[in-house]
């Protein structure tokens, strides 16, 4: 079996269940915006604002194509080639968004905490195209804001 645990994500109306409304430790911006603990949050500009797409690392752990009609941001448009910003406050998991599907070409490796209110500079700004992740085994942290 594969170690890194691959994203299934919960978008827009197909949310199971609402991010905690619990205090976060990172980026008060992304906090107000309505990231809890314990999820991954996506938003489609920067600033952790607009159309907004969460996953939990913990309860999901299938593969995910973001190009998939199914993965759909909150205004209905699709998640691929499209995130702005974002937070991991999974709490226990390295977060990793790759530029092409199948987790291949560039990509941007995040920690529990790290929090990117844009994506300019990063190498892929509007060029996300799935995500895996693996539990940190006590190399978690400390995040960053950026």
């Amino acid at each position: 079996m594969k170690a890194a645990m691959v994203a299934a994500l919960v978008i827009g109306a197909g949310i199971i269940a609402a991010p905690s409304a619990s205090a976060v430790p990172l980026g008060a911006p992304a906090a107000k915006a309505g990231c809890g603990s314990g999820w991954v949050c996506m938003w489609k500009s920067v600033n952790y604002t607009g159309a907004t797409a969460t996953f939990n690392p913990s309860t999901f752990g299938m593969t995910a194509d973001l190009s998939e009609a199914k993965y759909l941001w909150t205004d209905g448009s699709s998640l691929n080639d499209s995130i702005s910003s974002l937070v991991n406050f999974s709490n226990t998991w390295n977060v990793r968004f790759y530029r092409d599907w199948y987790w291949s070409a560039a990509q941007l490796g995040t920690v529990p905490g790290d929090g990117y209110s844009t994506l300019s500079g990063t190498g892929v700004n509007h060029s996300i195209s799935s995500i895996d992740w693996t539990a940190c085994n006590g190399t978690c942290g400390p995040g960053h804001n950026h």
